[in-house]
């Protein structure tokens, strides 16, 4: 039987689709060794690699985009983050010079403020790591464990106060 190029074509697609060649077959009402044979003389294996390589190279695409996008406000996030740290860093180092001035509870506020802040940080520089699968053990906040100090620091002077 003759088969006109519109058939071939049909055939061709439902097979690049997913569809075996034995439903291929039966869905134009030709031979499964037809189907076989137009799969081999025109290199549907070819077409799929084709197809699959341009799949792949616009996916990719989109994940880099997607990650690029993620990593500018995940490094918004960070620097928003580090510059609250540094203000209230500032703002408990000015306490442990100064403690007589400032109430206990002024103190602790800011200790705390501290503490949640450097958690958020933390949270925000894991999660970057994760992303770049870099290992979220490593430190890279420079003064980390000064600022532990301070926090330490501040509870001995607040302790003292009381």
């Amino acid at each position: 039987m003759v088969y006109n190029l519109e058939t071939k074509e049909k055939a061709r697609m439902l097979w690049l689709k997913g569809m075996p060649l034995r439903q291929v077959a039966q869905e134009i009402g030709a031979v499964y060794t037809t189907i076989f044979k137009w799969s081999v003389k025109y290199n549907w294996q070819a077409d799929l690699a084709e197809i699959t390589s341009e799949v792949n190279k616009k996916t990719n695409k989109m994940i880099l985009n997607d990650i690029d996008k993620m990593n500018q406000i995940h490094l918004a996030q960070l620097a928003a983050s580090h510059m609250l740290i540094r203000d209230a860093r500032a703002r408990v180092e000015a306490l442990i010079k100064k403690p007589g001035e400032y109430k206990p509870y002024e103190i602790r506020a800011l200790t705390g403020a501290m503490r949640d802040l450097t958690a958020a940080l933390e949270t925000t520089l894991k999660n970057e790591r994760l992303i770049r699968n870099v290992s979220t053990e490593h430190r890279t906040i420079e003064g980390d464990i000064s600022w532990r100090e301070i926090i330490y620091e501040t509870e001995k002077v607040l302790n003292e106060d009381i």
